[in-house]
């Protein structure tokens, strides 16, 4: 993988973990373990997500689905609305943190 490859895949990963923590949802970064061995990237309300640029293929999408891992694809041509969306489409039925409001925006000097 090229180096632009791995620069493109890991700001679609913050898109994506940035947008769920002004959404108010509980979202980290997966550990080296469950980045390698199983192909996650963030965990947003103990939902495991693959984040990736494009779309991957329907055979690829499957595995991951059967492992339990949900496929959403951030790359630069997606607007943040349509990134929000597949968010809260894994989600499902969960809602946010009480006490923060969606979109919200987070003051990092302030921790």
């Amino acid at each position: 993988m090229s180096i632009e490859a791995k620069r493109r895949g890991w700001v679609a990963e913050q898109r994506v973990y940035d947008l769920s923590i002004r959404s108010g949802f509980r979202v980290r970064f997966a550990t080296t373990i469950e980045d390698g061995a199983m192909k996650i990237d963030v965990i947003i309300e103990e939902v495991p997500i693959q984040v990736s640029c494009s779309q991957k293929s329907k055979r690829q999408r499957q595995t991951l689905v059967n492992r339990g891992v949900v496929p959403i694809v951030a790359g630069e041509n997606y607007t943040d609305e349509l990134v929000i969306s597949q968010i809260l489409g894994a989600l499902g039925e969960r809602v946010p943190r009480e006490g923060v409001e969606p979109t919200q925006g987070v003051n990092l000097t302030s921790f």
